[in-house]
């Protein structure tokens, strides 16, 4: 059945106003945002918009409508949720920086170098070289005529020898 498009138009308006109201308060249900309600209801009678012919003639507009503002809530809330705990991290990553004042984070570079000078001098070597340096295992396992095992053992003696000294 092929409709005209003010037929379809006053379909759609009518089914607009019945559902509405009633979508926007199931929307609120889930977000306790009323400006975004009115976008999530909004978005999902847009998508109907363009599929109605689809949706109108198997008579599944209606739980469309439902399962649509359900769902962008869902996703909105879980949005919500990656974004606070995004913002939560940046604190508290600014708040560990504010935590240490420059004296105490000097301090803890001395260390850190001191555990340094320490090392054996392959494993300074290849800390030095992957770390600081920013080469490949495979790179530093050529030049000390090495495997790359090799060289992820001495990094990993030359890390707990740092997690050590802080422990």
């Amino acid at each position: 059945m092929v409709r005209g498009k003010k037929s379809k138009e006053n379909e759609f308006g009518k089914i607009f106003t019945e559902n509405y109201s009633r979508l926007y308060y199931y929307a609120l249900s889930y977000v306790r945002d009323s400006e975004t309600c009115r976008d999530i209801v909004g978005d999902v009678f847009e998508s109907a918009w363009d599929d109605y012919d689809r949706l109108a003639v198997k008579g599944e507009l209606t739980p469309y409508l439902y399962s649509s503002v359900g769902n962008r809530c869902i996703d909105y809330l879980r949005r919500q949720a990656i974004e606070d705990k995004y913002r939560e991290i940046q604190l508290k990553a600014a708040e560990g920086h504010a935590f240490f004042p420059n004296t105490e984070m000097d301090e803890r570079l001395e260390r850190v170098a001191g555990v340094i000078e320490r090392m054996p001098s392959r494993t300074r070597f290849v800390l030095e070289e992957c770390f600081f340096n920013n080469k490949k295992y495979r790179e530093v396992a050529e030049v000390l005529e090495i495997t790359t095992d090799g060289v992820k053992k001495h990094i990993m003696k030359a890390l707990k020898m740092l997690r050590d000294e802080f422990l």
